[in-house]
């Protein structure tokens, strides 16, 4: 008798791997494959805020027309479990990270939560009752600052994409009020040590960074070279060579140690032989 009640271990199954198709629909903006297992008095919980409907066009009409709010992202760390399995009923939760594309312009890393709940008809068809997603998405589009109050998966996956490629521009660096910030080597005329700390110089403004000389140096690749204890320069950014001094593009002057300055003009104007 108590067979009757519960849906065979195939079964089961197989609702596990309809829960995490549709899910991964939906984090695609294809609302199409959720119109064959709805029923019709499904009730839907979203991830924003007043997404509570019922009725199965009520539900795809809402899908729908949101689906444009929704950041196309990939799946990762995917786990469902089947925690309810009684009266022809299979209740499915599950958790997973939804994470941007790479070819989006937006970021977005974070933990998601679901509950589908699973339906054997008389029909022998499979019909979803009840769907609760949770955990919309929030980015940030375009600001090279990184808010201090971004969760910390979605920094975890800024340092991820920043070191996945050694030929990535990016760093990011602390500044002076905990702010975590962006900055492109490319936008980086010259960078001075300051107690423990570094100031960089860029085209647009100055960064008073939290982090150390040595690890500052460490960041930067061989458009930049070190012309005093407490100076580093991008080379592309000199504008005229003096006895004891550079002047850079902004008309600001960096001292460069007399035994320093022969490497130093080596090294600038070599780089201008060969047109790099």
């Amino acid at each position: 008798m108590e067979g009757e009640y519960l849906m065979r271990k195939d079964m089961v199954n197989t609702v596990i791997e309809k829960t995490r198709q549709i899910i991964e629909s939906f984090w695609n903006k294809e609302v199409e494959p959720l119109d064959d297992f709805l029923s019709d008095e499904v009730i839907y919980i979203g991830p924003f805020s007043g997404q509570f409907v019922h009725g199965k066009k009520e539900t795809l009409d809402l899908l729908k027309g949101t689906r444009d709010e929704l950041t196309s992202c990939e799946l990762r760390n995917e786990e469902f479990y089947p925690i309810v399995n009684e009266n022809h009923t299979c209740v499915v939760c599950g958790r997973y990270i939804s994470m941007s594309n790479k070819n989006n312009k937006e970021l977005f890393y974070q933990g998601q939560r679901v509950t589908v709940i699973w339906v054997l008809t008389k029909d022998k068809e499979l019909k979803i009752t009840h769907i609760h997603l949770s955990s919309g998405n929030k980015y940030y589009n375009g600001n090279k600052e990184f808010p201090q109050g971004l969760s910390k998966l979605a920094y975890n996956y800024l340092q991820d994409q920043i070191y996945a490629n050694k030929n990535n521009d990016l760093i990011h660096v602390k500044d002076d009020k905990k702010q975590i910030r962006l900055i492109s080597l490319g936008d980086i005329e010259y960078a001075m040590a300051l107690g423990h700390d570094t100031v960089i110089y860029m085209n647009n403004e100055n960064i008073h960074a939290k982090i150390t000389w040595k690890n500052f140096l460490e960041l930067l690749d061989n458009r930049f070279i070190q012309v005093h204890r407490s100076y580093v320069i991008q080379k592309s950014c000199v504008k005229l060579i003096g006895k004891k001094f550079l002047e850079m593009q902004s008309g600001d002057k960096i001292p460069v140690p007399a035994k320093n300055m022969k490497s130093v003009f080596y090294t600038l104007t070599q780089k201008k032989e060969k047109g790099q």
